[in-house]
């Protein structure tokens, strides 16, 4: 299961992901589609640990994806 709440994140000093919040439930299929530049590929390295200086919180079943080991 995913959590995503009031997710926020920056390269620089302009938000670059703001306020983001969803969930998946186990079992369901869900997918990113945006842009080219919409934070997909952002989303996706935040939620398996590689980038950890969001705002908000990311729980991947029930882990925060900040404290995860690589």
């Amino acid at each position: 299961m995913i959590t995503v709440e009031n997710l926020s994140f920056s390269y620089t000093k302009s938000p670059f992901i703001s306020g983001m919040s969803f969930c998946v439930s186990e079992g369901e299929i869900f997918g990113f589609l945006g842009p080219s530049g919409a934070g997909k590929s952002t989303l996706q390295k935040i939620l398996i640990g590689m980038l950890r200086t969001y705002q908000g919180s990311c729980l991947v079943n029930g882990v925060e994806c900040k404290n995860r080991t690589i």
